[in-house]
């Protein structure tokens, strides 16, 4: 029951965000990996999520993110068009970057695949929200209710 709560909220946020294909700053989590990476033996919950300087397999490993990490997105979308390539560009970490620097400078930047994020619109108390707390457990198609 907890989880479809969870769920709910992150659909209502989206479909509730305004503007949501606008180019400009997103939030999102890392979602629960699907199966086959979990039974990976070098998988980690808390870093399995590889962070590129580049769209796509061919650019450098940059770090890794962990299932329920907050970002800072930058939507990969116009007014005309979306960039369908599979990749979120990353503007900001807050578990690295600490909290809201108006001008973004000093930022962690990279690119993450969209199927593994949810992106939406930020709530002007969430994207302050302190890197300390502990993630909520995010539910997957795969596993609808984690416990």
């Amino acid at each position: 029951m907890k989880a479809a709560i969870i769920a709910g909220c992150v659909v209502l946020s989206v479909l509730s965000a305004p503007a949501a294909h606008a180019r400009g700053d997103l939030c999102a989590v890392v979602l629960e990996p699907p199966a086959n990476i979990k039974k990976d033996k070098e998988y980690k919950e808390d870093a399995w999520l590889v962070i590129r300087d580049g769209p796509g397999t061919q650019f450098l490993r940059m770090g890794k993110l962990g299932t329920g990490d907050f970002l800072w997105t930058e939507s990969n979308c116009d007014v005309h068009s979306c960039d369908d390539s599979g990749w979120t560009h990353i503007v900001g970490i807050p578990k690295f970057d600490g909290p809201v620097d108006p001008d973004k400078r000093s930022y962690s930047k990279g690119w993450v695949r969209n199927k593994y994020i949810q992106e939406f619109a930020c709530p002007e108390d969430q994207a302050q929200t302190p890197a300390s707390l502990p993630p909520p457990k995010i539910p997957t198609i795969g596993d609808p209710d984690p416990k």
